[in-house]
């Protein structure tokens, strides 16, 4: 399980790779997985990442490994496929009131992101 303090560091990773971005409407994503606990879901229940913050501690895992092994790439590229590769999962998994975390029915997890923005 990650600290507060490593979820607000990776948060802030996070968003300075996408702001740094130059495409319109990353302002709008930012809202988006800040607002739908991107930052603080697991990845998985049972695989890999399955803690508090483990999402968005696997998509800068992710992040990393891409820009080691394909350098050449456009950097907004790298960032963009890398961080964002499982957004859908955002709204996948939430907390309740006690902390235990749980998986949204199907029909509630489908990923419309597109329809935000």
């Amino acid at each position: 399980m990650l600290t507060s303090e490593e979820i607000d560091f990776n948060r802030h990773e996070i968003e300075s790779l996408l702001k740094s971005v130059d495409r319109k409407g990353i302002d709008s994503v930012l809202h988006y997985l800040a607002i739908n606990g991107f930052y603080e879901v697991p990845s998985s229940l049972h695989r890999h990442h399955n803690w508090r913050g483990g999402l968005a501690q696997h998509c800068l895992g992710v992040y990393q490994k891409a820009v080691e092994m394909s350098p050449e790439l456009p950097k907004d590229s790298l960032i963009i496929a890398s961080i964002l590769h499982d957004i859908c999962k955002t709204r996948k998994y939430f907390y309740d009131k006690n902390g235990d975390v749980h998986h949204r029915a199907e029909s509630t997890s489908k990923c419309n992101i597109t329809k935000s923005f």
